[in-house]
């Protein structure tokens, strides 16, 4: 697996916990909060931006 393979699987898991926690819509969910705050962590770390990604599934 290639690095920008690996980049693209990381950042569908991470859409798809974003949708996951938009479904949730206001239920707290610290797990689900954590799990995306480490995502974030990790995508930043191979210097991708994941505003658009944010935006597109939250609306941010």
């Amino acid at each position: 697996m290639t690095e920008h393979e690996l980049q693209q699987i990381m950042m569908d898991f991470y859409a798809n916990l974003l949708k996951i926690k938009r479904a949730n819509g206001d239920t707290p969910n610290k797990e689900l909060d954590s799990q995306i705050a480490l995502f974030r962590i990790k995508l930043s770390a191979f210097g991708l931006d994941i505003s658009a990604i944010d935006k597109a599934v939250l609306g941010e």
